[in-house]
Parts: C-alpha cells; sequence; structure tokens
C-alpha cells in the first residue's frame, strides 16, 4: 500500500476504532523577543510562551498493518503501510550518538538526529510529492514516531496519528513599511 493522500475538506479514511488508551500530549507556542540565535553560542534569550497550543494525539487502532496521519491544520489526511515505515525508519535500529546500552528515553540526544532525518525523507520522497507545508509537517510527525519507537524493542501496532495546532502556521508580513 502506497501512501494515500487527500487534501482539503473532504477527506476519505478507512472506518477505523481506538483501542487502548490513547497518548494525548499539549504544548503552547513559544515567541522569542531577543537572543533567538545566541542559544546557539550558550548565551541567554528571552522566550516566553503564548496561549496558543498544539496538540498530538496517539492511538492504536484496529485495523492491521496501517499508520493514520491527520493533521487538520494544513488539510492533510494520508495512510502509509505500517510494515513499510517499519522497514525503511526502523530496521535497523536508529543510530546513536552514544552506546546502545546506554540509551535511555530521557536522553533523546543520543539519537542521531541526521541520520533520522535522512531516513524520515527517504522515505517521504518514495511516496509523494507533497507541497511544502505538508511535507515539513509529515516530516515532524514520523520524525516523532520514529525518535519514540525506533530506539525501542518493542512491537509497533497500527496507529492513527492527530495534531492541531491553533498557532498560525506559514510566514506572514506583520507591517508594511
Amino acid at each position: 500500500m502506497s501512501a494515500e493522500i487527500v487534501i482539503g475538506e473532504q477527506v476519505a479514511l478507512p472506518e477505523f476504532k481506538k483501542v487502548g488508551v490513547p497518548v494525548k500530549v499539549s504544548a503552547p507556542g513559544k515567541i522569542i523577543l531577543h537572543g533567538e540565535h545566541s542559544v546557539v553560542y550558550g548565551r541567554l534569550a528571552l522566550a516566553a510562551s503564548i496561549g496558543l497550543r498544539t496538540t498530538v494525539e496517539l492511538s492504536e487502532i484496529d485495523i492491521p498493518n496501517l499508520f493514520v496521519v491527520q493533521l487538520p491544520s494544513v488539510k492533510y489526511v494520508g495512510t502509509f503501510d505500517m510494515q513499510k515505515l517499519k522497514h525503511h525508519l526502523l530496521e535497523p535500529l536508529l543510530p546513536l550518538t552514544h552506546e546502545s546500552s546506554m540509551y535511555c528515553w530521557e536522553y533523546p540526544d543520543f539519537i542521531h538526529h541526521d541520520a533520522l532525518t535522512d531516513r524520515v525523507m527517504a522515505f517521504l520522497d518514495m511516496h509523494a510529492t507533497l507541497p511544502p507545508q505538508h511535507a515539513l509537517s509529515l516530516k515532524a510527525a514520523i520524525f516523532l514516531i520514529a525518535g519514540i519507537l525506533g530506539s525501542s524493542n518493542i512491537d509497533i501496532p497500527s496507529l492513527s496519528l492527530h495534531s492541531e495546532t491553533s498557532l498560525t502556521i506559514g510566514m506572514y508580513r506583520m507591517s508594511e513599511p
């Protein structure tokens, strides 16, 4: 099964039921008031959270071998073959920056992020040509799944990922010169 991409208001998904307990997280947006690039050099920046949030819900579903991605904020819905996803992203296990016996979920910097990004991009390139906002959103969603599940030795069930944001997506000019 290749990716099925549906863009726009009318979406066609296979009917599925969520099973088990979904994992749902939410995080506030942030604004950097000063020093955006100073943190790269170990200096301080002035940042604040804003009242606009992004939420992600990950649920096991009852359809075998399926990964459903729903990103309504960018009007994207896609389904992927879970075995192909696992094969291209998670086999062999993700490359680590330290000895594998030292890996722990509390230290995400142990995953070699450039290598993971390369795997995600290669997987997406195989499936579809996407507009930039869909490609970036999907890249983030798949990177997240691979990073969370990829370095653990657990069987990955069929999943549904649903993410929404109240943040404005895209670049806008705030004022005229």
